[in-house]
């Protein structure tokens, strides 16, 4: 209904509101109130306009406080705020606020406008004041208001007498207060007399104010004291009245009633004969002429001016009164058909949405009478009025007070189902005050288990439902996005409270069916408990029930009705039905192709294009956990029907080259979707992975990377592809796909980029991939570590060793020693500080590697105390016998290092540590030979060069023959 709101305003402003009327016109004050709404971010320059609407479409609704604040927001400036003041007078909630309004108004109005539409407003605004100040006795005042309608020569003749009949109405009221205040007050007296005077020439014309003339003539005579003449024109005049009535009350629907008022009259004239009786001490005269009176005021009080049957109602109260304190006694005459007055009285009141004094006339009568015929139907009626006033659980109370009163009667029931949806119906507004929906519920309960066959059942608990759902998932059932998320577990804050909710509304949906399986509300309970059923992961039960939904649903080609069968395919699936999956899957697939082929607009086409590009997706995705199944299902005997005609399907490679065959004709029939094609691709290359097709799956992944570069799909296939080159030893492929990477490698998760960090060292002796390019590996993986994103553990230790340790590396192999130093010499702290929880062989062979690399170093550096301590705490934890190569080049190492010294001891300890070397390592082993023949060419010049030549000879023959094919230029100095 608010499409052409909200796709845009491409009409004018005046035809905008006129659709917004036609909404609030039909009922539909909740789409009118989303028109007018979305129309004041539109026309933001027409917005008095728009608030004035607003108002008049709350209080078509019975929401007086909002109708009030937006008429608040009309500004004093405006134009349309004359109208906005009648408008709060018209939903003013008593006299005080309905006479501010107006005075508002009038205060704005200096003139009797002269637009036919101004005037009209001007002129019922003047009957709406007058009324006011005669309910104040303020005649006077009204007087001065109302003249200003008759002098208005323009008007027609009939009018201006009306409103003549009206102003001496309002004089002849001000002589009455005079004579009230001061008996025998004889100008008040002659002002009446001049008024009976004025009302005598309106009967001239037997019109409308002839008749309003007839009774305010009687008035004036009774005030006089002349109460038989007064009586006297009223009978003669009775049959005029009653015809004037019949032939204008339609027509000047805001006047009293002529017959009424004249009725009232003759009871006033006898109240004040039996008075007199009184008086005279003829007491049973006197009671004889109060019920003749009071039988006048009953009839009186049936019309529909309020303010006439207020009035009778008031003075029956008074002779009642009188008689009980006069003869001390109950009377009890015409009981019943004063009650019923003051029942109708209580529903117009009702029916003009004066709600608080409904409400005060309804719990007058319920507390007169509480037990008397008809109750039921006013405590209910009483019950709605506290509902439209705000006070919800007082409103519930009395329902269920009248349910426990009147058990059986459907009355009852009927009050419990009305207030039910009114509160229902508020709720889902979504302006309702806390705890509206869960009185509403217990009330349709009420309903339900009071009338169990009544044919409102079914609503009645799918309303329960339906309240229970939207607590679980949202107020808004029929918007299901939250339920559409791929949780498994029940959601929000308290998963718990959620998941009973769900239960309970699980059992009202069931009890639903039960009760109208064939309903049309039974589609929507079984869409319900499908979606129940999906949020608490029983995907069994919700392919069922998405099935039932689809057989329930009446129109085939509702956009809800595919999104429903492809649901039910797809829980089928979860539940591992992958054979009644499949099926769905493909009926839904050529039922999208027929729906396609037969021709729609353009955006039907988009809808449906869409729907079968997701169906093909999930089809394949089908076929391929359905040769997973029969994969895992191998050997294992069938269980129940299912599992046997599951066995009988095609093997799993036939499986999977159907779900290859179902991804290609999406990818023909849809290649470039931005969401779906990813996955399809990325789908495809595992396929084909999995059947051996290593080519056609590289193909694909790389297919992926290019064209949706951004994509989550293509993210993950990076790391398929470069894990599928390192397992292939396919190292210049790894080097080229990882250079592409220029963002901190943000294709791979935490676990992806240590796996390659670990795998790639770039380092010496592993030149897997060029060192520049493997030290950003390495080095993104430290930021991860550093930053708070950062997913494997904080405290382990080992990842973060690991990462500098080939860091380090790194830095080496690119001859950046100085950079590669802190590294490993954090390498060293963080292995001596946390051995215990590091302590594994290959953190203990980094371990010794940095050590060996920092004195390697230092030495190279100059640092040579640096370099010796290096050395030696490294030799503290190897020896020659588990680490016999790194042990002995370590020991050269240190031995190299010394002999720089000046110091004649440290040099005696390298030539110690050469010949160490020399007799005790092999010369077999291919690794440790070089570092013999090492020791031999540094020993025996420092033996020369601190005095001992003999020795550095015999050590230079034993090299010559240790070492015979040693080029020339290698032997001993």
């Amino acid at each position: 209904m608010t499409g052409r709101a909200s796709g845009g305003f491409h009409d004018d402003f005046g035809r905008e509101m006129t659709f917004a009327r036609k909404l609030a016109e039909t009922g539909l004050h909740d789409y009118a109130e989303l028109q007018a709404s979305l129309m004041r971010s539109a026309f933001p320059e027409h917005s008095p306009a728009i608030e004035l609407l607003l108002s008049r479409i709350y209080a078509a609704a019975g929401q007086k406080k909002k109708a009030l604040r937006a008429l608040e927001n009309v500004p004093a400036d405006s134009e349309h705020y004359r109208q906005a003041c009648l408008a709060a007078a018209d939903v003013a909630r008593d006299d005080n606020e309905r006479k501010r309004a107006l005075a508002a108004y009038f205060s704005r109005v200096a003139h009797v406008p002269g637009e036919a539409q101004a005037l009209a407003e001007y002129k019922a605004a003047v009957l709406q004041y007058t009324r006011i100040l005669e309910r104040e006795d303020n005649h006077e005042e009204a007087g001065r208001i109302i003249d200003r309608l008759r002098r208005i020569d323009s008007l027609p003749v009939a009018e201006r007498r009306l409103y003549t009949a009206l102003w001496l109405r309002c004089k002849l009221g001000a002589g009455e207060a005079a004579l009230a205040r001061r008996h025998n007050d004889k100008p008040a007296r002659k002002a009446i007399s001049d008024t009976i005077a004025e009302l005598d020439a309106l009967l001239l014309l037997p019109d409308y104010a002839a008749a309003l003339a007839y009774g305010e003539i009687a008035r004036g005579h009774r005030l006089l004291g002349d109460t038989e003449t007064a009586m006297g024109i009223l009978r003669s005049a009775s049959r005029f009245l009653a015809d004037s009535e019949r032939q204008h009350s339609d027509s000047v629907p805001d006047a009293e009633s002529p017959f009424r008022s004249a009725l009232l009259q003759i009871a006033e004239c006898r109240i004040a004969q039996a008075s007199a009786q009184l008086q005279a001490g003829a007491d049973a005269d006197a009671e004889q002429l109060y019920i003749k009176a009071t039988g006048k005021l009953l009839k009186a009080a049936e019309g529909k001016n309020l303010d006439q049957t207020t009035r009778a109602l008031s003075r029956i109260a008074d002779v009642t009164a009188l008689l009980e304190e006069r003869f001390d006694r109950t009377v009890t005459f015409a009981t019943g058909r004063a009650r019923a007055v003051k029942v109708k009285t209580a529903d117009a009141l009702h029916r003009t949405q004066q709600y608080d004094r409904a409400l005060t006339a309804y719990m007058d009568i319920i507390t007169a009478a509480p037990h008397t015929r008809g109750v039921l139907s006013v405590i209910a009626r009483a019950a709605e009025c506290m509902f439209f006033l705000g006070h919800h659980h007082e409103a519930a109370a009395l329902c269920d007070y009248v349910a426990d009163l009147y058990p059986d009667d459907g009355k009852s029931h009927a009050a419990l189902f009305r207030l039910g949806a009114r509160m229902w119906q508020h709720k889902r507004s979504g302006k309702a005050a806390a705890g509206v929906g869960d009185l509403a519920a217990y009330l349709f309960e009420r309903f339900a288990a009071a009338a169990p066959n009544h044919p409102k059942v079914a609503k009645a608990l799918f309303a329960v439902a339906e309240h229970h759902y939207t607590v679980a998932v949202g107020d808004k059932p029929e918007d299901d996005a939250k339920a559409q998320a791929d949780t498994t577990t029940p959601i929000g804050s308290n998963p718990q409270s959620v998941k009973t909710h769900l239960q309970q509304a699980e059992s009202m949906y069931r009890r639903v069916l039960a009760a109208a399986p064939a309903s049309p509300i039974a589609a929507t309970a079984s869409q319900r408990l499908g979606w129940i059923c999906r949020i608490l992961g029983r995907d069994t039960d919700a392919a069922m029930h998405f099935r039932m939904a689809c057989d329930a649903m009446q129109d085939k080609n509702d956009p809800a009705y595919f999104q429903i069968r492809f649901l039910a395919a797809y829980h089928a699936a979860e539940a591992g039905q992958f054979v009644v999956a499949a099926e769905g899957y493909e009926d839904l697939a050529a039922t999208l192709q027929k729906a396609l082929s037969a021709g729609a607009g353009y955006d039907e086409n988009e809808r449906l294009n869409t729907s079968l590009h997701q169906c093909l997706t999930y089809l394949a995705l089908c076929y391929d956990r359905w040769a997973r199944d029969a994969d895992a299902r191998d050997g294992i005997p069938a269980k129940d029907a299912r599992d046997a005609r599951a066995e009988q399907a095609p093997n799993s490679d036939t499986m999977r080259q159907r779900a290859i065959d179902t991804l290609v004709r999406a990818l023909e029939q849809y290649p470039n979707h931005s969401d779906l094609t990813p996955v399809n691709l990325e789908q495809l290359g595992n396929l084909y992975l999995e059947m051996g097709e290593m080519t056609a799956a590289m193909a694909q992944f790389e297919a992926l990377g290019s064209r949706f570069p951004d994509n989550a799909a293509a993210r993950r296939s990076l790391f398929r592809l470069v894990r599928q080159h390192i397992e292939s030893g396919h190292w210049d492929h790894v080097g080229s796909l990882l250079a592409k990477q220029q963002t901190g490698f943000r294709g791979f998760t935490d676990t992806q980029l240590r796996f390659v960090s670990g795998t790639i060292h770039g380092a010496t002796g592993a030149p897997l991939v060029a060192p520049e390019l493997a030290l950003r590996v390495h080095d993104a993986l430290q930021q991860r570590m550093q930053s708070s994103s950062w997913t494997v553990s904080d405290a382990d230790p080992i990842v973060a060793l690991s990462t500098l340790y080939r860091r380090a590396q790194c830095h080496v192999a690119a001859d950046r020693r100085a950079e590669a130093a802190p590294l490993f010499a954090a390498v060293t702290a963080g292995y001596d500080r946390d051995a215990d929880s590091v302590r594994t062989v290959a953190v203990q062979g980094m371990y010794r590697q940095s050590l060996y690399h920092l004195g390697r170093i230092y030495a190279e550096s100059g640092r040579r105390d640096d370099a010796i301590a290096s050395f030696n705490q490294l030799l503290t934890h190897i020896n020659a016998d588990n680490a016999p190569h790194l042990y002995y080049l370590t020991v050269l190492e240190s031995a190299k290092a010394m002999t720089t010294s000046h110091h004649l001891a440290e040099q005696k300890q390298a030539v110690s540590r050469f010949l160490q070397i020399i007799h005790f390592a092999s010369t077999e082993e291919p690794s440790i030979r070089p570092v013999v023949e090492e020791a031999y060419r540094h020993c025996a010049p420092l033996l020369a060069s601190i005095g001992q030549g003999d020795k550095a000879a015999t050590l230079a023959r034993a090299y010559k023959n240790t070492f015979p094919a040693s080029i020339p230029d290698r032997e001993i100095p």
